[in-house]
This record gives structure tokens, C-alpha cells and sequence, in this order.
């Protein structure tokens, strides 16, 4: 029996359609406890896999979909140990997968989908991104609505010494509440993870190619970050909170997608189980920091091209349209929020105020100046990449062979 196990393994692992095959024909309602009893423990995991595959195979017919597909292919690895690759170790080392699942069965799944289940899918993807553009706009509100007070109570109570001229004690109060500020932060940091520290891009970007990063996307993560980043900046540290907010709406892309949580342990039914495989996640964790930009800087169309130029390997057209859906919601509600509490869209947009008066617009005379300006930025763009492409290649062909310290 075992020797037809092997052998059957082999097949499986040298044709992906008959491994996907296998793997829809165990998925029909298998009895995974009855089944894994039957196989000896002391045989490799790999081994006791396709045995229970090929036993199910055989005795259980062709009646599946996608959600039972993944999520009997989840449970049967997690039984015996053994990742996506093949190999031993736990879920948290290996990579995301990333690709699509096409074979047989599943195309003959979606012809059988009807056209308004298809149609509630797909109005369903989109009403998340609005829900994601909505609650990355209020995040950037909400992280320029406590930062600005905190700064206010600093600045008071530093001029309320500088105003009875004791000038040393004022240095000595404006100090304590940054240090103050910068030790909450910190404790910020500690509690929430080594990944609520920084900016939060090289991870994002890491995430979003393929390397799985516990924690990234998580409650306790975001908690921290969005703490980390209101005491940190009122403390006056060489910092600002657009960089975090990339990671701040890439959290909330995750979650929001998923609906659910770990930390409050959280799982919504299962309309959401098709929204949580690696592929979905990437796309609503790119939209997730594309808004974020968007909110920051106020500029809808930058957070997609930061998106597709910066943080995303994988891009769609739909991916496109619905991104700049989400960035434009997201921009629109800090904007609104900030007209409505007494601010201007000019002068108030998004996290970032580059100091634009509709009093004090350019002339016609400067449009040359500003030509020129975009020459200059283009040559010394060009110079800066072909200086860093000739390093590149002496620290490659001369450099290389160096012994290591």
C-alpha cells in the first residue's frame, strides 16, 4: 500500500492539475479524524497526505467549491505539518501563495455560478474598498485631531514660564513633556511589537512580494503604530506621520477585508472566507497603502502610482479602477472632516500643509521658471541613477571577491 502511496505522490508532485485534482476530490466532506486514524504515524507527513488524498479520492464523489477547497487543504497540512511547499515547519516561515488556482473542477464551479452571485461578489469587493477608503480617511483625521492638542498643551505651558521671564525653567518644562511624549511612545513600541516601530514600508513592500511577516497586519501592531506615531511627532522628532500611515492603512485594508482578529479573537461567517487567501489580502493591502498616501498627502492619483511604482509587485486593471476608488474616498473624508471642523481644503489637505495661499498664486511669467525646474529635476534624476547603476556594477565585478571582515 505504501509503495502505491509513493508512487501516487510523485504523480501528484510532477503534474500541478492532477495535485489540484486530488485535491478537490478530498475536499467533498472528508472525515478527516476517521480518514488520518487508518494512516501509520510513523510514515513522513508528504507520505500520509496523498495517502488520505488518493483514499479520498476513491470513496467520495465530486461535490465542491472553492471556500471547501482551500479550507480542507488548510486543515489537512496543519495535521501533519507540513507548509504549502512541502516541507515540515510551522505556517509562520514560509511565503504567501500567490497564485491562482486553475484547474477542472474549479472552472467547472464558475460556470456553474450564476451571474448574481457573481455580480454579489464583485459589489461586495467594492463596497470593502469604500469601507477601506472611509476608515483610512478617518485614521489620518483622527491622528491630526490628537496630535494638534497635545502640541497646544506643550506650547502653553512652555510660554506660561517664558511670559514671567523664567527662562531656564521654560527650557526645562518644554523638555519634560517631549521627554514625556517620547517615553509614551516608546512604551507604545514595546507593547505593540518590534513592528510598530518605524515607518512600516520595507515590510509593507516585503509583505506585499511574497514574504509572510507575522504580526504585520495585526490589531496589536496597528494599536502601537498609531500611538507610536501621535507621541513621537508632538514630542517634535525629526519624523512626520506620512510614512506610518502606510502602514496604518495597510493594517486596516487587512482587516477590514478579512473580518476578523486574532487578538479580540474575532471571525465573521463565512461570506469573508473567500477574502481571506493570500491573493485577496495582497490586493486589499495594496489598496489599504495607496489610501494611506492618498490621505496624507491629499493626492488621490499619487497613492496609486506609489502603489503600483513602489510597494506592489502584482497589479491588475480592476486592481487599478478600485484602488483609485479607495484613494479617492479616502482623500475626499479627510478633506470633508477638516472643512466641517473650520479648516480649508487648500490650505488643509490631508496630513501635509505645503503652505498654499489663494491669495499668492503664480503668474503666467513663471511657467518657464517652472519648465526649467523640471529639466533640472530630470538630468540630475538621470545622473543619480546612472552614478548608483556604475556602483553597482564596481562593487560586482571588483568588490565581490573581497574576503569579509
Amino acid at each position: 500500500m505504501w509503495t502505491k502511496c509513493r508512487s501516487s505522490l510523485q504523480r501528484a508532485l510532477s503534474n500541478p492539475l492532477r495535485k489540484s485534482l486530488l485535491t478537490c476530490k478530498m475536499a467533498n466532506r472528508v472525515q478527516f479524524s476517521e480518514s488520518t486514524e487508518s494512516i501509520p504515524r510513523s510514515r513522513s507527513s508528504s507520505t500520509a497526505s496523498t495517502a488520505l488524498l488518493s483514499d479520498s479520492a476513491t470513496r467520495y464523489s465530486i461535490d465542491y467549491d472553492e471556500r471547501t477547497v482551500i479550507k480542507a487543504e488548510e486543515r489537512l497540512r496543519k495535521l501533519h505539518g507540513v507548509n504549502r511547499a512541502g516541507h515540515h515547519g510551522p505556517f509562520k516561515r514560509e511565503s504567501l501563495n500567490f497564485k491562482i488556482m486553475d484547474n477542472g473542477p474549479l472552472r467547472q464551479w464558475y460556470i456553474r455560478s450564476t451571474k448574481w452571485g457573481n455580480a454579489q461578489r464583485l459589489t461586495a469587493k467594492w463596497l470593502i474598498y469604500l469601507i477601506i477608503g472611509i476608515t483610512v480617511g478617518m485614521a489620518a483625521w483622527a491622528l491630526r485631531a490628537i496630535i494638534e492638542p497635545l502640541y497646544q498643551f506643550k506650547l502653553e505651558k512652555t510660554n506660561e514660564y517664558l511670559k514671567r521671564g523664567e527662562i531656564l525653567t521654560a527650557f526645562f518644562v518644554y523638555w519634560g513633556i517631549n521627554a514625556a511624549y517620547v517615553t509614551i511612545s516608546a512604551v507604545a513600541v514595546i507593547l505593540g511589537g518590534p513592528l510598530a516601530g518605524g515607518s512600516g514600508i520595507p515590510e509593507v513592500k516585503g509583505y506585499l512580494n511574497g514574504v509572510r511577516i507575522p504580526g504585520l497586519v495585526n490589531l496589536k501592531t496597528f494599536v502601537g503604530k498609531f500611538i507610536s506615531i501621535v507621541f513621537s511627532f508632538a514630542s517634535c522628532l525629526a519624523l512626520g506621520p506620512e510614512g506610518p500611515m502606510i502602514h496604518i492603512g495597510s493594517a486596516l485594508g487587512a482587516g477590514l477585508s478579512a473580518a476578523k482578529s486574532k487578538t479580540l479573537r474575532i471571525r465573521l461567517p463565512k461570506i469573508f472566507e473567500r477574502l481571506r487567501s493570500d491573493r485577496e489580502q495582497r490586493d486589499f493591502i495594496s489598496s489599504g497603502a495607496a489610501a494611506g498616501v492618498a490621505a496624507a498627502f491629499g493626492a488621490p492619483v499619487g497613492g496609486v502610482l506609489f502603489a503600483i511604482e513602489e510597494t506592489s509587485s502584482f497589479w491588475s486593471r480592476e486592481l487599478t479602477w478600485r484602488t483609485l476608488f479607495g484613494c479617492t474616498v479616502a482623500a475626499l473624508m479627510v478633506n470633508m472632516v477638516l472643512l466641517i471642523r473650520g479648516g480649508t481644503i487648500v490650505a488643509g489637505s490631508g496630513l501635509v500643509s505645503f503652505g498654499i495661499s489663494r491669495n499668492a498664486l503664480f503668474r503666467s511669467q513663471e511657467f518657464l521658471a517652472f519648465a526649467l525646474l523640471g529639466v533640472l529635476g530630470g538630468i540630475l534624476g538621470a545622473a543619480f541613477v546612472h552614478l548608483n547603476s556604475a556602483i553597482n556594477r564596481f562593487r560586482r565585478d571588483h568588490l565581490s571577491n573581497m574576503p569579509h571582515w
